[in-house]
C-alpha cells in the first residue's frame, strides 16, 4: 500500500549523520512527488538529489526520505505514463534502471527530447549533465 498523504517525522538521532542534519524529514506521497516531476520541462533532467532537495524546500523540512521517494516513484510508474519519470537521473547522470522499460526506454525518451545519452562502463548516462539540469523556480514570498 502506498502513502496517500505526505507525512513529516523527526529525523532519528541515529540517522542525523546520514542526512547531515537534525530536524524534520518528509515522507512524500506519490502525488507530491508527481507534482514536482511534472514541472521538469522537456529537454531537462533532475537528479534524485535535486528532486529531494526541492521537495524539502517546498515542505519546509531539512530532509526527504530517499526510500519513500523511490517508493513514490515506483507507485507513479505503476499508475501512469503522464508523469515524465524518464527525466530523473542519478547524481552522476546515470539512467534509472528500475523505471518501466529500464534504461533503454529512458534513453529513447530522453533522445526524443534532445538530451544526449552516452554509454559508460557502468551503464548509460546523460551527456553534459550540467547543461541539462533543471532549475526549479523559487518564487519571492
Amino acid at each position: 500500500m502506498h502513502m496517500l498523504a505526505d507525512e513529516v517525522v523527526a529525523i532519528a538521532p541515529e540517522r542525523e549523520k546520514f542526512f547531515g542534519c537534525s530536524g524534520r524529514m518528509l515522507l512524500p506521497c506519490p502525488s507530491t512527488v508527481a507534482a514536482v516531476v511534472k514541472e521538469i520541462p522537456s529537454g531537462k533532467v533532475a537528479t534524485l538529489e535535486l528532486l529531494r532537495s526541492e521537495l524539502a524546500r517546498r515542505a519546509e523540512v531539512e530532509a526527504v526520505c530517499p526510500f519513500q521517494t523511490k517508493q513514490a516513484l515506483r507507485a507513479i510508474a505503476e499508475q501512469t505514463d503522464a508523469v515524465p519519470l524518464w527525466r530523473l537521473v542519478k547524481r552522476s547522470g546515470e539512467l534509472l534502471k528500475y523505471l518501466p522499460g529500464g534504461s533503454a526506454r529512458q534513453s529513447s525518451l530522453l533522445g526524443k527530447e534532445k538530451v544526449a545519452v552516452e554509454q559508460t562502463a557502468t551503464g548509460e548516462r546523460v551527456k553534459n549533465l550540467k547543461a541539462h539540469l533543471v532549475s526549479f523556480e523559487v518564487s519571492a514570498s
